[in-house]
């Protein structure tokens, strides 16, 4: 937080965001926290978003001189402001009372994660992409929480990751859409992001039918079984 509303730097907004889901999933039992995190990263998101539709752009060789690339600095510059000036009036939250001695259980938390990405890869529908994210980082923060180093971790981390770029493309294609005016270069952009979302949206499906399914799926809840005692 401090960090953040200090200098609101690309890196700075993104592990804010990660800090607030790492928080959220140990302070479970405790709703008013929770909602101040949620607050943190929702304005955080607001950046993030910019940030990432940017880096595309600059990705897909749109100039800084482009009024789209103007346009959306300007935003985010805007963004940012916003989110400092929250974080300002911000005092960081007395977890020391509040952390619940156990961790979460993860069996239902593996048992959801692996019941949402097999809808998701099956339908590939935007709507069940973004459930199967939301799974997938409730169970890698409330993992994270039992074993920092465990084994599952690195297969969690390859899905998001998938299934963030996918996200982040169809972020930037959305907000390049909902300008008001585009450049004839900046107009080609929206269709070329969408098929790039499309692409990982592939390369999560080939992932999760290699790498994922009910033997892994029972592997991953025999293991959770022992954790959860």
């Amino acid at each position: 937080m401090h960090r953040t509303a200090q200098d609101p730097t690309v890196d700075a907004v993104h592990d804010l965001r990660v800090a607030t889901r790492r928080a959220t999933a140990a302070l479970r039992h405790h709703k008013q926290i929770r909602k101040q995190l949620r607050a943190i990263r929702q304005r955080a998101a607001a950046v993030r978003d910019r940030d990432v539709t940017l880096a595309l752009l600059r990705r897909h060789k749109l100039p800084a001189s482009d009024p789209s690339m103007a346009y959306l600095q300007g935003q985010r510059d805007l963004a940012a402001q916003q989110l400092r000036d929250y974080l300002k009036t911000c005092e960081p939250p007395a977890v020391e009372h509040a952390i619940h001695p156990d961790p979460p259980k993860l069996e239902p938390l593996i048992e959801a994660f692996f019941s949402a990405g097999a809808t998701a890869a099956s339908t590939g529908e935007i709507e069940q992409l973004h459930t199967f994210r939301i799974a997938a980082k409730k169970l890698r923060y409330s993992l994270e929480l039992h074993d920092a180093h465990a084994p599952q971790l690195g297969k969690l981390k390859l899905v998001q990751r998938q299934l963030g770029d996918m996200n982040d493309a169809i972020v930037a294609a959305q907000f390049l859409q909902g300008l008001p005016r585009l450049s004839p270069r900046a107009r080609k952009l929206p269709a070329l992001l969408q098929a790039l979302a499309a692409k990982h949206i592939g390369a999560f499906q080939r992932t999760w039918k290699s790498r994922f399914g009910p033997r892994a799926e029972a592997k991953w809840c025999q293991w959770a079984s022992h954790i959860d005692g």
